[in-house]
This record gives C-alpha cells, sequence and structure tokens, in this order.
C-alpha cells in the first residue's frame, strides 16, 4: 500500500479564530486552485472538504512565511485606509472650527 506524503500548507482566514491568524492544515490533496482538508462538517462529523486556495474568507499558503506576508500587507492597507479617514476627518474637524456665525 502506497503512503500518501503530508502535505502542510498555512491557513490565513479573514477574521482570527481560536487558533490563531496562521493555522497548519494537513491537506489530503491540492490542485492549483482547490485544496481538500479534513474538518468538521456542520454535525461534527469528520469529512474530507474541497476548499478554494483563495476565497474571500481563507486563503491556503505554502509557508508560514508567505502566510504572514500576505496577512502583513492586508494590514498595511487597512492602517493606510484608515490614516487616510483620519486625515480626512481632521480636516473636516479644522473646517467646522473656522465657521464664524453669518451677521
Amino acid at each position: 500500500m502506497e503512503v500518501c506524503p503530508v502535505i502542510i500548507k498555512y491557513r490565513t482566514k479573514k477574521y482570527a479564530c481560536r487558533e490563531g491568524h496562521i493555522v497548519a492544515v494537513e491537506v489530503e490533496r491540492e490542485t492549483g486552485k482547490s485544496v481538500w482538508v479534513k474538518e468538521k462538517n456542520w454535525n461534527g462529523e469528520m469529512v474530507i472538504g474541497r476548499n478554494a486556495r483563495h476565497s474571500d474568507w481563507s486563503q491556503y499558503h505554502d509557508t508560514w512565511a508567505e502566510a504572514r506576508a500576505y496577512l502583513l500587507a492586508g494590514a498595511v492597507r487597512v492602517n493606510e485606509a484608515l490614516e487616510t479617514r483620519l486625515r480626512k476627518s481632521e480636516d473636516y474637524l479644522v473646517e467646522i472650527n473656522t465657521l464664524v456665525e453669518p451677521e
């Protein structure tokens, strides 16, 4: 009987879960766009389910470093967006503070 090698991928999710931001998972098989992972279904039974490598909800990376780089890039994008919102808010505050009552 041929034993399949264990494939380890590193999963990141849109929101951190109990396990953490980066979780090592055993993959049963993989293609260019999908991975098959043994996981619990809605009623607690262990099943092998197909997941997209990259979806809106989770991503499967080949290395821990790639997973970290993905999370870091996302955090930088969020931070830049928040800084832009803060600058606009500060400009609006200055604009409101310079208002004077009409005579």
